[in-house]
């Protein structure tokens, strides 16, 4: 992370993005690259395109910087204690469910005892936490209850920038949001541990604006 253009207003931050972008796709179509048939070259842009996104520091904020050793473990201790009991399934090869107990007992484990691959994992990839009464599947696939309408992976989402030291908090106050609001199917997260996303809590929803403006205003 580093690109800072320091502009003043939303409406700037998003002009200097759109210029960054442009830039970089005559770039790309001037090493000859299809930008409008070639699926390849698409996901390239693409993902050109998402790293100036996350690169990109508007207000001269300093950049994001993931916990590490007993900060780290703090910050997760006291997440996975507001997780309590609820489903969380690791981002992963396999989209593991956690043991949610476990993991707040490794870490509140002295610093000079390891963590286990999939504690270690959980400091640094996405975590997904559903509401009451998920049914977990093979794979992360889960199914819903029923007071949750909708289809996992058809949904909207409200992206939410938030430091890794206060991820703690505000997964606490979007989990209360969850709770709440019914058309908000299930919430993402990146833990303390790592830095490299704007987007670092998600809500995903059911799709309707009308239960976007009640999700916006919880």
């Amino acid at each position: 992370m580093g690109v800072n253009a320091m502009p003043t207003t939303s409406a700037q931050s998003f002009a200097t993005f759109k210029t960054l972008v442009w830039n970089r796709m005559q770039v790309l179509e001037g090493q000859g690259l299809d930008l409008t048939t070639d699926i390849d070259d698409i996901k390239i842009a693409m993902d050109d395109i998402y790293d100036i996104y996350a690169q990109t520091l508007p207000l001269g904020i300093v950049a994001k910087v993931a916990l590490v050793d007993q900060p780290l473990r703090t910050a997760m201790a006291t997440t996975f204690t507001t997780l309590g009991n609820r489903m969380v399934v690791l981002q992963d090869d396999d989209w593991p469910q956690l043991n949610n107990a476990n993991l707040l007992l490794e870490y509140q484990q002295p610093l000079n005892v390891d963590l286990s691959e999939q504690a270690q994992l959980a400091t640094d990839n996405y975590l997904h936490v559903y509401p009451a009464n998920t049914v977990y599947g093979a794979g992360g696939h889960v199914t819903l209850p029923l007071a949750r309408s909708g289809v996992v992976g058809k949904d909207w989402r409200i992206g939410i920038n938030v430091t890794p030291a206060t991820m703690p908090a505000a997964v606490a106050a979007v989990l209360g949001i969850m709770d709440a609001y019914n058309c908000v199917q299930h919430i993402k997260f990146t833990p303390s541990g790592y830095a490299g996303k704007p987007d670092s809590i998600i809500l995903l929803y059911e799709k309707g604006w009308h239960l976007y403006d009640r999700a916006q205003c919880g």
